[in-house]
Formats: C-alpha cells, structure tokens, sequence
C-alpha cells in the first residue's frame, strides 16, 4: 500500500481485513504463532510470490517417502484462473506453517509446501485448470494410513476454500484422484472422477495394466468415510 492513494493509507485497516476476507493476502502461521496465537505482522500476496525452480517433481513427488495418492481438483470447462489456486493457498498460509526444504522456504507462484504436522506436509500446486495435493510424510518408516483424519480435514479445508470463493454448485470442478501406482505425479494423466467408484468397485488403468484401481484404493485416503459409507450401502 506504500505508493496508493491517500484515502487507501486512512482505510488501511479496513481495506485488508477485506483484502484477508477475499483470500487477497494472508497472514504468515509460524509453528509459535500455532502456539501464542499472536500473528505476525506482515501479509503474503500469493500472486505475487515467484516461482518455483525446476524440476517440479522433486517438490510434488518427493521419492522414498510413504505419501498419498495426488487428488486433483479438475475445472469444468477446462477453465482455472490463477486467482483460483491463491485462495486455497492463502487459506493453507493462514493454517498450517510454511515448509523448509532444501535451504528454502517452499512457498511459490502455483506451488506451496505446509507443515500440517510433525511429520507430514501438504503440497499444493496447479498447472492448467487442474489442482494438484499431496500428503507426504517425512518418516521412511510411518504408516500413511494412521493418519487417515487428517487427509479428511486437510481436503475438506481446500474444497471448502474453492467453493466458497466460485460461489457456485461443486459441478465446477471434479475431485478426482490420480493412479496410486503412479510413483510420480504427471500432469492430466490417469486421473479417477471419485464418483464413479460410488457405482464401480474398479476401473481399469494403463499404469496398472494388467491390474485396475480398485475403489479402496483410490478412496481410503482422501475419501474413507465416503468411501466406509458406499461399501456399507454394498453389503
């Protein structure tokens, strides 16, 4: 706000608390602030932020880490404006601390890394109209599947995040999760609308061939009680 126009600077507070309210800016949660409450004065503009320096799977597919499928937020139309993804990322900054990988804060234009807890991170990214995620744990030796709440609360939050700001009905993108197999996440490939597994218990997949993704296996990480509710409809 340093060079705006003078009735900007006697509105300053006003004008970014609705700046924060349109997921604009976003303050900065450092593991403290998670602890005192107390934020830190200064806010991220995520449109602004550079990017990141290739290649992009070593931040998105980061290799001998137990980790989730990728689920993917796939725009109808095939149609994402950037200001799509820095809402969900600004909510992630007001949520979880900002990661620390290889001497740098991950934090870039289209790519984010948070600390969700201890051990694991969320990775974010975009290319296109779709909406990448991950869960990425930093212990070789934990068990993804401990964590199966967690997953829930984390999609929650960004699907949340993207249809509060569309204001319009969830037919504006699919959630979809991307082939388990796949050991490195490649953009628009092998992608499983979720909702197809309500009606099939497997699809078939080049990555898999000769086997498919089985309903379990697609959902039990970022959907296991939608997916504990199908498969008790089932029986």
């Amino acid at each position: 706000m340093k060079n705006s126009h003078p009735y900007i600077h006697e509105y300053q507070s006003a004008v970014t608390n609705y700046m924060e309210y349109l997921n604009v800016i976003a303050k900065h949660l450092t593991s403290e602030e998670g602890i005192t409450g107390i934020p830190l004065d200064f806010h991220i503009v995520p449109c602004l932020l550079s990017k990141a320096p290739p290649p992009l799977h070593i931040y998105t597919s980061p290799p001998d880490k137990p980790q989730t499928p990728v689920l993917a937020f796939v725009f109808c139309g095939k149609f994402l404006p950037p200001s799509f993804f820095h809402r969900p990322v600004a909510v992630c900054i007001r949520a979880w601390p900002i990661c620390q990988e290889r001497g740098q804060c991950c934090l870039f234009n289209g790519l984010a890394i948070f600390t969700v807890n201890d051990t694991y991170t969320l990775r974010i990214c975009y290319m296109d109209y779709i909406i990448y995620a991950r869960i990425v744990c930093c212990s070789e030796n934990e068990k993804v599947y401990n964590f199966i709440w967690l997953f829930q609360e984390v999609r929650r939050k960004l699907k949340k995040s993207l249809k509060d700001f569309v204001h319009l009905s969830s037919s504006v993108f699919e959630e979809c999760i991307q082939c388990p197999g796949m050991k490195v996440s490649l953009h628009n490939e092998w992608l499983f609308i979720v909702k197809q597994f309500k009606y099939k218990n497997a699809i078939a997949c080049p990555v898999c061939n000769p086997n498919s993704v089985t309903r379990s296996n697609a959902m039990k990480h970022w959907f296991k009680e939608r997916l504990d509710r199908i498969e008790t409809d089932d029986e």
